[in-house]
């Protein structure tokens, strides 16, 4: 099916869109340049302000923007006819509907996630999004080829000899702390994240990588009542600034797990 529109309410939704595989295989069936053009890359992060153009936000990667256009000045015929995939957002902008237009040369398979509310329209290799105009937006497009590839990931008890031996954890090296030196990101006495790590109540499954960094930095909070109490799947910020996610499992001899994603460019 080339058309599909779907209507979504949430903190995130993922669409999965890509260019033709020919894009993304190397004519003489070498197994090293296809590792290489389907190379992970980088997250593309997109800022949607209320009443501004949407814009790149830190690297562009292999984003490239095109431009704001009048809907009637924009051509959709030869957007679908590019060897390319095209990110579209619509917005009212000085009181007339324009389009952003985005471009992703690559023969990868993309992700994309937007928090508040939108439609999404999907239409061969162009992907059309209507932010809510009453609230700024993240839109975040990271590689769907590798599968969130996971820079670490551990587990741990919050029982009586470790209560004893540490007091927290640092999720970026993967080690239990006894004393604080500020790399403590989940604090075991406290119930809360500490030294600017930040978590975020995920009720959706296990999160996605884009799931997490498109999630507004004003949903994110130090505690809340279920670290203390229910224990729960969080999305979390570490203090070096790497996204990942734990699953917290209350009781003395439960056992928590947490991933922890590359730190974004």
């Amino acid at each position: 099916m080339n058309r599909v529109l779907a209507r979504g309410v949430g903190a995130a939704v993922i669409v999965t869109f890509g260019v033709g595989i020919s894009a993304g295989t190397s004519d003489e069936g070498n197994s090293k340049v296809d590792a290489a053009l389907q190379s992970p890359f980088a997250p593309v992060v997109i800022a949607v302000l209320k009443r501004q153009a949407a814009k790149i936000k830190g690297p562009a990667g292999i984003a490239l923007l095109l431009g704001t256009y009048e809907l009637d000045q924009l051509r959709k015929d030869s957007l679908k006819k590019a060897n390319s995939t095209f990110l579209v957002v619509r917005q009212q902008l000085g009181g007339r509907p324009k389009s952003t237009i985005f471009r992703f040369d690559s023969g990868h398979r993309v992700r994309v996630a937007m928090n508040g509310k939108f439609d999404e329209l999907i239409d061969k290799n162009v992907v059309t999004i209507t932010p809510d105009p009453a609230v700024d937006s993240t839109i975040v497009v990271t590689d769907a080829t590798t599968g969130d590839t996971v820079e670490r990931t551990g587990s741990f008890k919050v029982n009586l000899s470790a209560a004893k031996a540490y007091t927290g954890i640092d999720f970026d090296t993967g080690t239990q702390v006894r004393v604080d030196h500020g790399s403590m990101d989940y604090s075991y006495y406290g119930a809360s994240f500490t030294n600017g790590a930040r978590m975020h109540k995920w009720d959706k499954g296990d999160p996605t990588l884009a799931d997490c960094s498109s999630i507004p930095s004003a949903e994110w909070s130090k505690s809340d009542w279920h670290l203390k109490l229910g224990g729960g799947v969080y999305c979390i910020v570490t203090s070096d600034g790497r996204f990942g996610y734990f699953h917290l499992v209350n009781g003395w001899t439960a056992t928590s797990t947490y991933a922890v994603w590359p730190p974004l460019p």
